[in-house]
């Protein structure tokens, strides 16, 4: 268990780290292909911080689509 929590606060540090950088990418970045791999491996909370942090990735890039078109 305390491997599974390592590597996901490995991943959401990694997220910091991407939110000064605001690039055209696809809409699933490498980091939630990793996010979305390792949620089935862990207990119920730590899935539903996963969809939230999928969430706000997707919201962050429709919020750049939307200041892109202004």
């Amino acid at each position: 268990m305390d491997d599974r929590r390592a590597i996901l606060w490995q991943l959401m540090q990694s997220l910091g780290h991407q939110e000064g950088h605001h690039q055209s990418e696809p809409a699933h970045h490498p980091f939630e292909h990793s996010l979305l791999s390792l949620r089935p491996l862990m207990p119920p909370k730590q899935q539903l911080i996963i969809d939230l942090m999928v969430k706000m990735q997707e919201l962050r890039t429709l919020m750049d689509e939307i200041h892109a078109h202004d």
